[in-house]
């Protein structure tokens, strides 16, 4: 445990700047108000598969990018923009996310459109 303690005191030491962390707050709570107070998620689980993944994908790929560009703002770490290798991690990590979320509304999506499929 004291570890841990110190791995994320050393973190903070190391990495705290008061305008990203501030950044990012306001950015969940906007995500937060956006998803729970509208229903976006929701929404979509009767719309075909295909909307589906690009919703999902650029559903959290926005707010990720968000929070690394202020990242790169705050720190001055703009190598990472010119990463081609980071960059395409990213956009393979989101595409998979969308497939692996995508593959447990399907069974949704068809129980809703295609009920004969589940009829014994």
């Amino acid at each position: 445990m004291r570890t841990i303690v110190a791995f994320l005191a050393d973190y903070f030491r190391r990495e705290w700047n008061v305008r990203y962390f501030s950044f990012v707050g306001v950015l969940l709570l906007a995500s937060f108000v956006a998803n729970f107070g509208f229903g976006l998620e929701r929404r979509l689980l009767s719309h075909n598969p295909a909307l589906q993944f690009a919703f999902y994908f650029f559903f959290y790929l926005i707010p990720y990018s968000l929070t690394i560009l202020a990242y790169i703002f705050t720190t001055g770490r703009k190598d990472l923009l010119r990463n081609r290798g980071f960059i395409g991690l990213v956009v393979f990590c989101f595409a998979l996310l969308s497939l692996y979320i995508l593959s447990h509304n399907l069974p949704f999506y068809f129980f809703t459109t295609a009920p004969e499929l589940f009829a014994p």
